[in-house]
């Protein structure tokens, strides 16, 4: 998003773009949903609604903090070993569902974009899957 007001790119003048590709997945949706809320309020209130509905999506990525499974069948009949096994699995479930959740966000978040810049469209998917396309993938395709 570019600002009319300042040239260049919309960058907050305390994050230069090398530090903000240090960044956690979390802390990008964090970033972009402050640029989102500082679109002027005097838009039109179904567009408002439309950036609202962007930067909602973008706090629930940045907000998502953890996911925990607990995969331990509690049969009893289970060995020391196989304890073990369920705990790592536990925690590496809850760590991929992690991302996906957050992914899932992210792509609701570009859905809704879409629909603020393209409302023409009457799906945002091709749009999103044309864009993935462009970086060489379809990482965020549904």
């Amino acid at each position: 998003m570019a600002s009319t007001q300042i040239p260049g790119p919309c960058l907050p003048p305390y994050r230069a773009r090398s530090a903000m590709a240090l960044l956690d997945p979390q802390e990008h949706a964090s970033e972009l949903a402050d640029w989102v809320e500082r679109i002027p309020a005097s838009s039109e209130p179904a567009e408002r609604k439309a950036w609202d509905n962007v930067y909602t999506w973008l706090r629930l990525a940045s907000g998502l903090r953890a996911v925990t499974f607990d995969m331990a069948y509690e049969d009893g009949g289970m060995c020391a070993a196989g304890d073990d096994f369920d705990y790592v699995w536990s925690n590496m479930m809850g760590e991929w569902q992690l991302h996906q959740v957050r992914l899932g966000y992210t792509r609701a978040a570009l859905e809704a974009l879409v629909r603020v810049l393209r409302p023409d469209l009457p799906t945002p998917g091709p749009a999103i899957e044309a864009g993935c396309g462009s970086f060489g993938g379809t990482a965020l395709a549904a």
